[in-house]
């Protein structure tokens, strides 16, 4: 839908794809400039290693612009603000990490699935918190409307009751009351502590 009314209301999509190497089994990672020509000629893409591979740190990113004149104008705001240089340090781990990262990603993905799939088992036995199924990424949306907390005193709760610190869905909009994100690229251990820690919590809430 988005594709159709961006090019007809001359609006830029500007899709931010930084957990695009992170994809479950039996999904694939699509680009929104890879659906069909309208969407290429109106949309920029922004990529990285950095989430996949762990380099934050090296500030390694990189943006796809396949429309040659919006690709030129990018480069002259880009190069007129300064913001085009990538550290030599950057560079070559971004490099390293596109050629020869593959195995360690894989074993990353394994990890990751075993992560989720402990969420999924260990919130079967906390009433009132479900998990959105992931198609991607370490950072998992888990459900806490039927606790029926106001978004301030959810935040509270996971915070001082659960000990966790999590993203509020409120800070996305008004759509993520009642929802929280959580990030699950951690050893198993910490992560079933941290369920224990919650469902505990909860059922201190429902005592």
């Amino acid at each position: 839908a988005r594709g159709s009314i961006s090019p007809r209301h001359d609006v830029l999509v500007v899709s931010d794809d930084m957990h695009a190497d992170i994809v479950f089994s039996g999904y694939e990672y699509t680009p929104f400039a890879a659906v069909g020509p309208q969407h290429m000629h109106s949309s920029i893409t922004f990529l990285s290693p950095a989430k996949a591979f762990n380099i934050a740190a090296c500030c390694s990113s990189f943006t796809v612009i396949p429309d040659e004149a919006m690709r030129k104008r990018y480069q002259v705001e880009n190069s007129r603000l300064t913001i085009n240089k990538n550290n030599a340090f950057a560079n070559v781990a971004m490099e390293a990490a596109y050629r020869h990262g593959g195995p360690w990603l894989d074993t990353v993905m394994a990890y990751l699935h075993r992560n989720v799939q402990m969420v999924r088992e260990k919130l079967k036995v906390i009433d009132g918190v479900t998990l959105i199924e992931p198609q991607g990424s370490f950072l998992l949306w888990l459900d806490f409307r039927a606790l029926d907390l106001e978004h301030t005193a959810l935040a509270d709760f996971l915070r001082n009751k659960a000990k966790w610190s999590a993203s509020r869905g409120h800070a996305f909009g008004e759509e993520g009351n009642g929802f929280a994100r959580v990030n699950v690229a951690c050893t198993r251990l910490r992560l079933e502590a941290a369920l224990e820690q919650l469902r505990v919590a909860v059922e201190g809430l429902q005592a």
